[in-house]
């Protein structure tokens, strides 16, 4: 069992299943634009790169679709991960980058976490572009890279995804079997041992 940490946990592609959502919308609003890629062909967190103009303006479209962010479902295990974690001790926020374009993100993120997570939850929830400026000990997040105005005071556990596995991060693959709280107790050895936390485990 680790100390009590601040853990900051990031939404879409790390509690909410974004991938899904995005591919089922693509596939509903533009199935004749194949090269749009679908969650498991995504090999960069970039979704218009390569794209020619009028696939990246559908891609544009989807991004700003009322009620998208609303539609997220939770990864297996997350919601009971999340409980897990305050059953140990543990402060938790989600920290997560609105799509500030989207006329209805703000709301839906914060509607899809209260009815996942609970109230308490969308009490604490974070809404940050620049999530470098948050203070914590760990951050759960799929974005292969994260840059900000700040050194990081968090250390970053990357959720597995297929556009970040080329990253040398500590990760899980999920939020079941208790792979989150098998990484923090690795990665507070770590610390403790003065061994670097960017070692794969």
């Amino acid at each position: 069992m680790t100390r009590p940490l601040h853990l900051l946990v990031d939404a879409d592609g790390t509690w909410m299943d974004w991938g899904h959502g995005f591919t089922t919308l693509a596939d509903e609003k533009f199935p004749h634009f194949p090269n749009i890629p679908r969650h498991n062909e995504q090999r960069s967190f970039n979704l218009k790169l390569g794209l020619d103009v009028e696939e990246a303006a559908a891609v544009d479209e989807l991004f700003l679709h009322p009620g998208f962010y609303r539609s997220l479902q939770p990864f297996p295990g997350a919601v009971e991960a999340y409980h897990k974690m305050l059953e140990a001790g543990h402060h938790v926020q989600i920290a997560t980058s609105p799509w500030w374009a989207n006329p209805t993100c703000l709301q839906d993120k914060a509607d899809s976490i209260a009815e996942h997570f609970g109230e308490d939850a969308r009490k604490k929830m974070i809404l940050t572009s620049d999530k470098t400026a948050i203070r914590g000990d760990y951050l759960f997040d799929d974005k292969p890279e994260i840059t900000g105005a700040y050194e990081p005071v968090w250390k970053q556990i990357l959720v597995d995804q297929p556009y970040n596995r080329d990253i040398e991060l500590p990760r899980i693959f999920g939020w079941e079997d208790n792979q989150w709280e098998t990484i923090l107790d690795i990665l507070e050895e770590f610390a403790w041992n003065g061994r670097p936390f960017n070692s794969r485990v």
